[in-house]
This record gives C-alpha cells, sequence and structure tokens, in this order.
C-alpha cells in the first residue's frame, strides 16, 4: 500500500505516544451509552448484507444523540436504505485502499454525513472501520501535532479526513494489534480524560 498521507511516520508518532498496551487500556475505560451499538448489527448486517430503515435509524439515532432521526426517517425509504448500505457493504469489502468511496456511496441517504458513515461501516467490518468523530479527531490532534487534524470551527468531515483516517486506523490496528474500533475507542476516551 503506497503510504499518500505519510502514515508510517505518523503511526509511529502516535505509537510512542499511546503505546499498545496504554491504547488497549484507555479502550477499556471508553464509556458511552451503548456503546457497542454499532457492533450489535453486525452478524444480522453480514447475514442480509443490507440495514433495514429501522436498524440504520437506530445508528443515526445512537450516533446524532437523535438530533438527525426524524430528517433521516422522514427522508429515507425503506428500498433506498437497503440498495444503499447493500452497494456501501459490497465496495467495503473490494474497495480497501479507497475506504472514502462506500462512505461516500451511503451519502446518498438523507441526513448521512461521513461521521454517520463511518458507524455504519463501522456496524459491517469493526476490524477495518472506526467511528469517526470530533472527539478522536482532537485526540489526534493533541497526540500527533499535526495541523491536518486541527478541525477549527468545521463541522462536517470530507471524504479525504474519512480517507485518512481509516487508512491511519488501519495502519495504527496492524502495528499495534488491535482493530480500528478499539483505536477510536481510546481516542475518544483520551480526548474525554483530557477534558475533563
Amino acid at each position: 500500500m503506497r503510504d499518500t498521507f505519510g502514515l508510517d511516520s505518523l503511526v509511529a508518532k502516535l505509537s510512542q505516544q499511546l503505546p499498545a498496551a496504554q491504547l488497549k487500556g484507555i479502550a477499556a475505560r471508553f464509556s458511552y451509552p451503548e456503546a457497542d451499538k454499532p457492533e450489535s448489527l453486525n452478524k444480522r448486517f453480514r447475514k442480509t448484507g443490507y440495514l433495514t430503515l429501522n436498524q440504520l435509524a437506530a445508528l443515526v439515532d445512537w450516533k446524532t444523540a437523535g438530533r438527525q432521526t426524524k430528517n433521516f426517517r422522514d427522508n429515507n425509504s425503506e428500498a433506498a436504505v437497503k440498495l444503499v448500505t447493500a452497494l456501501a457493504a459490497y465496495a467495503a469489502d473490494r474497495l480497501a485502499e479507497a475506504p472514502d468511496i462506500p462512505a461516500s456511496i451511503l451519502l446518498a441517504l438523507r441526513a448521512v454525513h461521513f461521521s454517520t458513515a463511518s458507524v455504519i461501516l463501522t456496524a459491517w467490518d469493526p476490524s477495518e472501520y472506526g467511528i469517526l468523530d470530533v472527539r478522536v479527531w482532537s485526540a489526534l490532534h493533541a497526540l500527533s501535532g499535526d495541523a491536518r487534524f486541527d478541525r477549527g470551527k468545521r463541522v462536517l468531515f470530507t471524504a479525504e479526513e474519512f480517507r485518512l483516517y481509516t487508512l491511519l486506523l488501519r495502519r495504527w490496528g496492524r502495528r499495534v494489534r488491535v482493530s480500528p474500533r478499539t483505536i477510536d475507542k481510546a481516542l475518544w476516551q483520551f480526548d474525554k480524560e483530557r477534558a475533563a
């Protein structure tokens, strides 16, 4: 895999800041309501190859703390949700080097942005995806000092940021032998504790 983002040096720096044992310890302290919500749908999602409107609405509700649930339900049909999630799952299994493509497919659904797409893809495969969130982005900025992780006042993530994040989690995960989902939990918890 080409290192277009300079991930090797970034992963080395992050691994020094959060060695594997510390990373796992922080992830073990991760505390969020229904923390396993994305993983709880994994077997059903894998079996059918798609999510239903109700299943996806539950993920949207979880990710957005209810802020987008009504908008999501009012503007997406059962057929659209099944088709788009099936296409994204298919792409996720075939385009490992371009994780922004399955995420971008999910943006065809109303009220779905890259952070919500990350939850859906994590439900599909937590061994390849982690949840994108301003809190994990803040943790990456604090740990690395890398300007790419400075959000400023921006709220929504871009396709390029999604790709950077996903490829970073995968490479870091291989280095320390944990899943991207474990790393995202550790980053979220790290930022929560840092802000306390």
